[in-house]
């Protein structure tokens, strides 16, 4: 018997439309918030401002792709990724460029 399958095996998983990532930073805003504001109201608004300021920041942009600016920026380190700066070698041990 033919079962149907996906017809896309590497799509990320979305919920809501956002990925895994995106949910646990805007879990972090929310839970921020919570210490700023007293009531519900102004930490719904603020979770819900920053989700809509990120999905605005990854449209057209692939999965993943904040991630990489983000260690672009160096405020994340990427394991296994070399680091963005720019590296110069020397022949001399005496000169120090980092």
């Amino acid at each position: 018997m033919w079962v149907e399958g996906p017809t896309q095996l590497d799509t990320p998983v979305l919920v809501f439309g956002f990925e895994t990532e995106d949910l646990a930073f805007m879990m972090g805003v929310m839970m921020l918030s919570s210490f700023i504001f007293e009531g519900m109201a102004g930490v719904c608004t603020v979770t819900l401002c920053s989700g809509l300021v990120l999905r605005r920041l990854k449209r057209g942009r692939p999965p993943g792709a904040l991630i990489h600016i983000a260690h672009q920026l160096e405020l994340i380190r990427i394991p296994g990724v070399v680091k963005p700066r720019a590296r110069r070698y020397s022949t001399s041990a005496a000169e120090d460029f980092d």
